[in-house]
């Protein structure tokens, strides 16, 4: 029998293997570099302006199916009757948007009587539910939004995204027949051309589809406000969805290069092509608001600050109808109800000036 050589260092190869880690590591730096040059040259905010229209279907194809096969139209949907309290009422909501898809959401309408309600769809974040969004579940960091929203007169849809099972802290456990790999079934969603972004925002536009014919929604005044997941949600869905006059982004705004982790926000050549601040641009020049709080514990301030400033140049290209505001608060990963522009933005949804975009 032949003799073969063993090594019994099995630590001596390791000086290699770091090498072409560090190599890498070195070449995804170099590469970064050179993909932020190329986006900041190519998505200029002049050329955003000009033809926004276009660069919304190259955001739509960088996203995927099914957001790239999305036509209007009036889906199937049902709702049951839950429940009432002082704020307004309460309703189950399932739509069926693709194939054999249920997506579900609940549909708050206010104590105010109106002929019309503007909409207001309100994202849940991680670990979250319409449910715990709408106090109906116990403690939460969603600042009683959705209550806010009522009282302001707004009818509030508040959707159920692939997130209930997202481990932040301390929350609701549904049961571990309940529990899914959102990155599993992300990357799956990849390699046959789409995203679970695409996926759920492609539900939330069929939502409004159905929801601009109750004869109770005014369809022309429709704002979106979320946190955190929510938030990356609030932003991505206007940059793609029209019909959203304002939206409020909340905990989630960064410098992409600097964010560790939430891998189902990345996509392959976005270095070169959007960050938030280029979405940002798929927004102008309706309002949009941001907020930031310097004692987030998930993500870092110190990154939005310039990528906010940015933003900012996409909006400054349209003048004065265009509005952009960035609110750098001393506060966690939460909604600033009582900060400036909470006000301002349920104004701006309700107005009636409609900004046509390309």
């Amino acid at each position: 029998m032949k003799r073969m050589y063993e090594e019994i260092d099995v630590f001596a190869a390791n000086g290699y293997r770091k090498k072409y880690l560090a190599g890498i590591e070195q070449y995804i730096e170099a590469c970064t570099a050179y993909c932020d040059d190329v986006r900041r040259k190519e998505v200029t905010p002049e050329r955003m302006k000009e033809q926004q229209g276009a660069y919304r279907v190259k955001f739509i194809e960088m996203l995927g199916q099914p957001l790239t096969h999305y036509e209007h139209s009036v889906p199937e949907a049902k709702q049951w009757y839950v429940g009432e309290d002082d704020y307004g009422k309460v309703y189950r909501v399932t739509i069926c948007t693709i194939g054999s898809v249920e997506f579900y959401g609940l549909l708050w309408l206010p104590k105010i009587k109106a002929k019309k309600y503007p909409l207001l769809i309100v994202q849940h974040g991680g670990g979250g539910t319409p449910e715990l969004l709408c106090d109906m579940h116990g403690q939460n960091n969603y600042t009683h939004i959705s209550k806010i929203a009522l009282e302001n007169g707004f009818a509030v849809f508040a959707p159920q995204l692939l997130l209930w099972n997202f481990h932040v802290g301390d929350r609701l456990s549904y049961g571990e027949d309940m529990n899914f790999n959102r990155g599993e079934l992300d990357s799956k969603l990849k390699q046959r051309g789409g995203s679970v972004t695409a996926f759920e925002i492609y539900n939330i536009r069929k939502s409004l589809d159905y929801l601009e014919t109750l004869d109770f929604i005014d369809e022309t005044k429709i704002g979106m406000i979320g946190l955190s997941y929510g938030g990356y949600f609030t932003l991505h869905t206007m940059a793609v969805e029209t019909r959203i006059r304002a939206a409020y982004s909340c905990a989630a705004f960064n410098d992409r290069n600097q964010v560790k982790g939430f891998h189902d926000w990345r996509y392959q050549s976005a270095s070169m092509k959007f960050y938030d601040a280029e979405v940002a641009g798929l927004c102008a020049p309706r309002p949009l608001y941001i907020d930031v709080g310097k004692k987030d514990e998930v993500f870092n301030w110190e990154g939005a600050v310039p990528e906010a400033e940015r933003a900012k140049s996409f909006y400054d290209v349209y003048g004065d109808e265009a509005v952009f505001r960035f609110n750098l608060w001393e506060g966690g990963h939460r909604i600033d109800v009582d900060g400036p522009w909470l006000g301002e933005f349920f104004a701006k949804v309700k107005s009636n000036k409609w900004i046509r975009l390309a």
